[in-house]
């Protein structure tokens, strides 16, 4: 067998003169480089390769793979030609490549690659290139890192990606580049699942499940990454100009869920997966894990508030649920945040503007009133306007905003409009009292 080993890998890598080399039953070689020659795996067949698989030009031609039976590599997939290396892959693919090394296994080269169907077992993979494809079905038995590229799954069957265990590594920010992947589901009505991890656990503890209700056109996808953010929400997602609330109650996550679509989004649900370092009472004073809810960025209108905080949390499993996003609302990127900041509002009966340092303005005191916007008229008897502010900083001081002159002592209305974050306006009437 070990003479049979030499001959297969120095054929391989020496063979140009025949178009086609046709592997049936079971071989094995250590290297195989296919240096332009097309070479054919039929069905029932194996290729054991112990090392790598290296797909080159040999200055006319592109190595190719016809498979239909199934390649065993122990170690990487280069593909250092112009060509995607699979050939004649059909409408229900059939050719495997099995990646189950024990060491770290590398798929990368200059070129991606269209597998038929992937399996990775064992050892970490690594993504070198971006944009590698799997027209059948990607078994996921190891840990997968996406390594700031794209993995693309060319089949709108939910197994399309079948989840054994491990999981998908996408934890890279934009400054770095996502880590997608890209499901070409089009318009399929189904249920979802990409097993994300963090890596801090052996376990798929991100898992992101989406589910389309209303189908979008035919040729459309949907791109899935997710990165953890810190204490401070950064880095922000691309096209993302700035948080709409405090820090202390955003989720320390950023899911990127992106309809691909030139026309026709679907209508979704999601189930969205943290951890709990994603919502640490350190960094996330104000978070209850009772009440999380989905909000996403609108790219088109530039904001969070266009849609509402949905969706419902449990928070023994650490999951939020939406109902139906419709397509109109469908963009990305999106986060968990608490649904309502509160605000509590005292506002005084009296004042006197003597300068003791004890009680000299007139403005609302409270919690939170600092995550909204206000805007405070004071009137005289007469119904004039004699003071306005936008700013709780700028308290009433007793005077006239026109000239300072001190107003006299007596009794005044005010109007003061309070305006949450969610556009929610609240309106308070009464009167303060000015003593000298």
């Amino acid at each position: 067998m070990k003479v049979k080993k030499e001959i297969l890998s120095f054929i391989i890598k020496t063979f140009v003169a025949v178009s086609i080399f046709s592997i049936a039953n079971i071989a094995s070689a250590q290297n195989v480089i296919n240096n332009g020659t097309h070479i054919v795996v039929k069905p029932g067949a194996y290729l054991v390769i112990s090392k790598s698989y290296i797909n080159r030009n040999d200055g006319n031609s592109d190595g190719i793979v016809d498979l239909d039976g199934t390649i065993i590599l122990r170690k990487n997939w280069v593909n250092e030609a112009s060509n995607n290396v699979v050939s004649n892959i059909g409408s229900s693919p059939m050719g495997n490549v099995i990646m189950d090394g024990t060491d770290v296994q590398y798929i990368e080269g200059i070129s991606p690659t269209h597998f038929e169907n992937l399996i990775l077992r064992n050892s970490e993979k690594i993504l070198h290139n971006t944009n590698n494809e799997v027209n059948g079905r990607l078994t996921l038995d190891a840990i997968l890192e996406l390594n700031s590229n794209k993995i693309i799954i060319d089949n709108a069957s939910t197994d399309a990606i079948t989840y054994v265990s491990k999981y998908i590594h996408s934890e890279t920010s934009p400054d770095d580049g996502y880590g997608e992947v890209q499901w070409n589901i089009g318009d399929k009505t189904d249920t979802y699942q990409v097993p994300f991890g963090s890596g801090l656990s052996f376990v798929n503890d991100l898992n992101l499940t989406l589910t389309t209700s209303v189908p979008g056109n035919a040729g459309g996808a949907i791109s899935f990454a997710t990165y953890p953010s810190g204490c401070h929400n950064v880095p922000l997602p691309i096209y993302v100009q700035a948080l709409d609330r405090p820090e202390e109650y955003i989720a320390d996550r950023f899911w990127i869920i992106d309809p691909l679509y030139n026309f026709n989004k679907p209508d979704i649900s999601i189930k969205f997966k943290y951890i709990d370092s994603d919502v640490d009472v350190n960094c996330n004073a104000r978070i209850d894990k009772s009440t999380l809810k989905a909000i996403r960025y609108s790219t088109l209108k530039n904001q969070w508030t266009d849609m509402a905080p949905n969706g419902t949390a449990d928070q023994a499993t650490n999951m939020v649920s939406t109902s139906v996003i419709t397509a109109s609302d469908f963009y990305a990127p999106w986060t968990l945040v608490n649904e309502n900041i509160d605000y509590e509002i005292f506002i005084p009966n009296a004042f006197s503007p003597n300068g003791d340092g004890v009680n000299d303005f007139f403005i609302p005191v409270g919690i939170n009133l600092e995550l909204n916007s206000i805007n405070m008229y004071i009137f005289d008897r007469w119904g004039k306007t004699i003071f306005t502010t936008e700013d709780l900083s700028k308290p009433w001081n007793g005077t006239f905003s026109s000239n300072s002159k001190k107003c006299e002592e007596g009794v005044y209305a005010y109007l003061i409009y309070i305006t949450d974050m969610f556009g929610e306006q609240h309106k308070y009437v009464g009167h303060v009292t000015l003593v000298q």
